[in-house]
């Protein structure tokens, strides 16, 4: 609660005011900040994006991903989890040893627990080793 006391007019004009007191209730309105993005060498079939706080579990995300092989490149088929503070792209096939992975963000509602949207950029590369 915030309590404010003691205060006067102009000049002493006027008698001190009584006590008041009120809650002033505060939400946290800081978006969540992406802090990286991985590839899963233990599971070879995961792509793991981290933020700085735990994200909703209703939070989506639509991707395209792809394979990037020089002036080739092959699209991977994925599912999405929330977990914590990460969002967990499970690839459908396992992507060849020391290649990329172009993942392009088409849409996303990644949120907070006070609904606080993240910002994301549109494209992130992840390499691929195992």
């Amino acid at each position: 609660p915030i309590v404010i006391t003691g205060v006067m007019g102009y000049n002493g004009s006027y008698t001190p005011i009584t006590a008041y007191t009120t809650t002033v209730e505060l939400k946290e309105n800081k978006a969540p900040s992406f802090v990286s993005i991985s590839f899963d060498k233990d599971s070879l079939n995961a792509i793991k994006m981290t933020f700085n706080e735990e994200i909703k579990e209703t939070s989506s995300i639509t991707a395209n991903i792809s394979q990037l092989d020089g002036s080739y490149s092959r699209s991977i088929g994925s599912t999405v989890i929330v977990e914590g503070n990460n969002v967990i792209f499970n690839l459908d096939t396992i992507p060849d040893n020391n290649s990329g992975l172009k993942v392009d963000i088409i849409d996303h509602d990644i949120r907070d627990a006070n609904g606080n949207k993240a910002t994301l950029q549109s494209t992130y590369i992840v390499m691929v080793r195992y």
